[in-house]
């Protein structure tokens, strides 16, 4: 049994790597423009909307976070 696993073994490999390069003769990059794409989408300037406010909420958050953290007498822990 032994005798017979190597050249089986074998030959299946030569056949993978056979049939890879049969299944795959051309290699063609393609260059996609991304940004038509995404403006190409319906819903781009409703999603950048929305961004638009969730960003404008959170720098607010930060802004009213710093202007605290000034105000509150710093803490020292032990």
């Amino acid at each position: 049994m032994n005798k017979l696993a190597f050249p089986i073994a074998l030959l299946a490999l030569i056949a993978n790597v056979a049939s890879f390069f049969v299944s795959n003769p051309s290699q063609a990059l393609v260059y996609v423009d991304v940004n038509k794409l995404i403006e190409g989408y319906s819903l781009t300037a409703l999603e950048k909307e929305a961004f638009n406010k969730k960003t404008q909420v959170l720098k607010a958050n930060v802004d009213s976070l710093v202007a605290n953290s000034i105000r509150l007498p710093k803490v020292l822990y032990p």
